[in-house]
């Protein structure tokens, strides 16, 4: 990869079929998105397929669909989305492999509730959603310190918890720290 390459014309290239670009791609989320996989698939399914399996089959499925020109990403966040949202159907659907099994899926995603619109989550938010996120975005880092803007921000463009204490000069421990206690303010506001 070319130092000076941005985020779309390292997409430009891996719709070329630029391997080294792939590459690139490939690794900036397979840690965090394994990771993701293990917590999505239940114990019970995890004894039959590997989180990294998931993985395999969610770039697969991306790589080849982002040739044909289905996704029009702008930036690590947006792809970031894409790739988590993938990963958990694929874990979703693993789950529901075999003779009329319920699906075995951990958490609280689960492809056989009624009142989760799966085709909602498959496409980009409307303008106003962008917005009702932004404005709670906004609202979330307002009372933060600027340390801890920074923390969330660079979580949601796809930042490890490492990456981003590196890049701050802070410990992994006090990012998870303002992590957890960002998401207990979230649960908060959506308890509103």
């Amino acid at each position: 990869m070319s130092v000076g390459d941005t985020f779309p014309q390292l997409l430009v290239r891996v719709r070329a079929g630029d391997e080294a670009a792939a590459a690139v791609l490939f690794r900036r989320f397979v840690d965090q998105l394994a990771a993701k996989a293990h917590r999505h698939l239940s114990p019970t399914l995890r004894r039959k397929v590997d989180a990294e399996d998931i993985i395999q089959s969610v770039y697969r499925t991306f790589f080849r669909r982002v040739r044909q020109g289905e996704f029009e990403l702008d930036h690590w966040g947006s792809l970031w989305g894409l790739l988590t949202r993938i990963t958990v159907r694929k874990c979703a659907r693993a789950g529901g492999r075999g003779k009329n099994r319920p699906l075995q899926v951990s958490g609280k995603i689960n492809a056989d509730e009624p009142d989760l619109d799966w085709e909602a989550l498959a496409r980009e938010p409307s303008p106003d959603e962008a917005a009702a996120l932004n404005d709670t975005l906004d609202n979330l880092l307002k009372p933060l310190r600027e340390t801890h803007q920074r923390i969330v921000l660079l979580t949601l463009q796809g930042f490890t918890q490492e990456e981003i204490g590196s890049q701050l000069g802070c410990s992994e421990r006090t990012v998870r720290r303002v992590l957890v206690q960002v998401q207990a303010d979230l649960q908060q506001l959506d308890e509103l």
